[in-house]
């Protein structure tokens, strides 16, 4: 496990609407509760060094791996991801859960 990412135990990205790009990435990140086995780098908040990161902490991290087109746009942290009875993870229940998440922000 990389060190920017110690502390997140799984995450997937889906497609979502975009006006003006048509599709951008909308990562669900599930963090771990225990402490991570591998060392993290210190936060830059000294209060808080083992803080879980933050979106913008994450996306500063895939920036140094990925093109710009690809950073995930949003960023929706949640306690597990829906999958299968095979493991897979149901993209369709996140689509739902994106909807359902930027419509409680965006109010009725």
């Amino acid at each position: 496990m990389s060190e920017g990412t110690a502390q997140v135990q799984d995450a997937a990205v889906i497609g979502v609407e975009h006006e003006k790009w048509g599709e951008v990435g909308a990562a669900f990140v599930v963090l771990r509760d225990e402490k991570p086995l591998a060392p993290v780098q210190p936060r830059m908040d000294e209060a808080h060094p083992n803080a879980p990161p933050n979106a913008e902490e994450l996306s500063a991290f895939l920036a140094r791996r990925l093109a710009r087109y690809k950073l995930p746009q949003h960023y929706i942290f949640v306690p597990e991801l829906p999958r299968s009875a095979f493991g897979k993870v149901l993209k369709p229940e996140l689509h739902k859960l994106f909807v359902q998440r930027t419509q409680s922000v965006a109010g009725p």
